[in-house]
């Protein structure tokens, strides 16, 4: 039986689904007359169609890190933003902050863990309309957090003085740097639910051009990786005295808000 079993998984994959939820218990928790609820759903399957599409369209993957912008506030202020080298030390400090707290964040999140649930249920389902209703729902889940995301690294960038590199223009650029470490994201959030030491485990470095020592994990390292693939400095920015002093009133007009709706 296992033995016919594990061929099964091979040939078919391994699927997860919403069959441990009792219709019984949710007739009773929703308070309605069984007559009722069988009418509208004469078989339980039925009702885990309609459920996982409105699992799909609820889902909401904005993390909120707690503190975050206090403590990028408090590394912007003290950082010398007339001195390239210093200017490079922020940026990416400001990124292992951010990646940090955002990884650890969405790591220990049930919001993002039923999200991991429900990508590996629509992948499962048979091809129909049930499969395109809740893939689509999902889709929309992921370009949401990705536009979140998007205005955060385009206004943390212009702060530093920092522009999509290669040939990208600014709202593509940020948009698919976005996407990509969004993705990179769900793979390192993946792996550390098996394997806690790869969030836990840091390294003590000076990456990627700071001067700056600072500790690391895997989940950070990469993160970053992806984030200063995407940037340069950019050549046209001023760093006058005036133009410091409007970059810094531009953060303080938007840091508050960089992880609102």
């Amino acid at each position: 039986m296992l033995e016919a079993a594990l061929a099964l998984v091979e040939s078919q994959g391994l699927t997860v689904s919403l069959d441990h939820l009792s219709l019984e218990n949710v007739i009773t928790q929703a308070d309605v007359s069984r007559s009722s609820a069988y009418r509208r759903w004469p078989y339980k399957d039925l009702f885990l169609a309609d459920l996982l599409v409105a699992v799909a369209r609820d889902t909401d993957l904005t993390v909120e890190p707690p503190g975050l912008v206090d403590d990028l506030r408090a590394l912007i202020a003290d950082a010398d933003l007339s001195d390239e080298q210093a200017r490079r030390d922020l940026l990416i400090e400001a990124l292992r902050m951010s990646s940090a707290s955002e990884f650890e964040r969405i790591w220990l999140s049930s919001r993002w863990r039923t999200y991991l649930a429900l990508s590996a249920t629509v992948t499962g389902l048979p091809v129909g309309p049930i499969r395109e209703a809740a893939a689509a729902a999902v889709l929309d889940a992921e370009r949401r957090f990705a536009s979140r995301r998007a205005g955060v690294y385009r206004n943390l960038a212009a702060m530093i003085g920092y522009r999509i590199s290669g040939d990208l223009d600014a709202e593509a650029g940020f948009d698919f740097m976005a996407s990509t470490s969004g993705a990179v994201m769900t793979g390192y959030v993946v792996k550390a639910l098996v394997d806690e030491q790869l969030a836990t485990a840091t390294r003590r470095l000076a990456a990627f051009g700071s001067t700056k020592t600072a500790e690391w994990n895997v989940p950070t390292y990469g993160l970053t990786a992806v984030f200063t693939a995407f940037l340069e400095p950019d050549p046209g920015a001023e760093w006058t005295p005036d133009a410091i002093a409007a970059r810094r009133r531009m953060w303080e007009q938007t840091a508050d808000t960089m992880y609102a709706p």
